[in-house]
């Protein structure tokens, strides 16, 4: 029976994220200057899941928390707010707009 290519890649691409959303893990999420004054708190603790998006993290800390503007980073490194943190992530950032000279 000839194999279709596209179904494999299919079945890679979401197998994986089948995998990763029963597994649970705890991140560290810090929050610098406004960012941590509209939230209250400049670091706490989540527990989420590997395909969970920073914006799903957050939402579930502080429900109804404008990111409009906000820079978002995961273990050091700019990330979309709506992609996956990964099974490796340790550390979740918000980093407000700042302006320097």
């Amino acid at each position: 029976m000839p194999v279709n290519a596209a179904s494999i890649t299919l079945t890679a691409c979401y197998a994986p994220r089948m995998w990763q959303s029963s597994s649970h893990m705890k991140v560290r999420v810090l929050a610098f200057a406004t960012a941590a004054t509209k939230l209250g708190w400049r670091e706490t603790l989540a527990e989420c899941s590997p395909a969970d998006s920073p914006r799903k993290v957050l939402a579930g800390l502080a429900p109804g928390f404008d990111v409009s503007g906000m820079r978002v980073s995961v273990d050091l490194d700019y990330r979309s707010w709506d992609e996956p943190i990964g099974k490796k992530a340790k550390e979740i950032a918000v980093v407000p707009p700042v302006s320097g000279g």
